[in-house]
């Protein structure tokens, strides 16, 4: 703010301000449509002025405005997946897919110059449209690209779950804590070792990820219900009342309702 009241004419300065305020969910309109009428050239403020109207479920002014991006920005990746992810939730993803085709001349620009990202965009659209068996494919052509990619074991796992292949998951989730060890890793090895009823396992992944990071809510949350999943209801209870200290909200009260009537039967 300080720096658009210096230079009232910087597009960029307006663009940053909007920005910052649509990620701290503060209304960005008038700092971005500023922005857009200082440099209508700006993609980034195209791409901004997208994600308010998926934010908003603004569909055709989302693609309206993706699409003017991309025609400012034609090779960038990130703007594709944008673009890719409002095909999907018009419920059109199938359209985007001649884009990927490299024998064709609908070959998009942003595919062919990085290959492995657009590979991983269009994995994690297929697998938001649980279409698994084709998001493995196309997981296992970025990976050829991208290797040992945090990102990509994380979200080519959670594909190979839904599959069922258990030990596959397991593998990529292991290399993907080797890399970065973050509570999304550790709840989803917890998870897996659920699925395979491993109780032990489950619950130590989630005592060593509290040790990195203590009191962690959806750790502790994630916690309970692994008790209650293989009946350990005096340790869910106690995992349940150190969640309730920093955690008042509908999901908890849930949980307890829900481990209250299991008590009961």
């Amino acid at each position: 703010k300080k720096a658009c009241s210096l230079d009232k004419s910087s597009s960029l300065y307006f663009y940053r301000l909007a920005e910052a305020e649509f990620y701290a969910g503060i209304d960005c309109s008038e700092a971005l449509e500023k922005s857009l009428a200082l440099d209508d050239k700006n993609a980034w403020s195209y791409n901004l002025r997208t994600l308010v109207a998926l934010k908003n479920n603004e569909l055709e002014n989302a693609e309206k405005n993706i699409v003017t991006a991309r025609k400012i920005l034609p090779d960038e990746i990130s703007l594709l997946g944008n673009f890719v992810e409002v095909k999907r939730l018009q419920g059109k993803l199938d359209t985007v897919l001649p884009l990927f085709d490299f024998d064709a001349d609908s070959l998009d620009t942003a595919v062919e110059r990085n290959r492995g990202e657009a590979f991983h965009i269009l994995a994690n659209a297929l697998y938001k449209e649980e279409r698994f068996e084709s998001a493995a494919e196309w997981y296992n052509r970025a990976e050829k690209l991208l290797g040992d990619n945090y990102d990509l074991l994380v979200n080519k796992a959670q594909n190979a779950m839904e599959l069922n292949f258990f030990n596959e998951a397991d593998t990529l989730l292991v290399k993907a804590l080797d890399m970065k060890k973050t509570p999304e890793v550790y709840r989803l090895i917890a998870r897996l070792s659920t699925l395979k009823g491993n109780y032990l396992r489950a619950t130590a992944c989630i005592d060593e990820a509290l040790e990195n990071f203590p009191a962690h809510p959806d750790l502790l949350f994630d916690l309970v219900i692994i008790n209650m999943q293989f009946n350990k209801l005096d340790n869910a209870q106690q995992v349940l009342a150190k969640l309730e200290k920093i955690e008042k909200s509908e999901r908890v009260k849930e949980l307890k309702a829900k481990l209250r009537a299991q008590i009961e039967k």
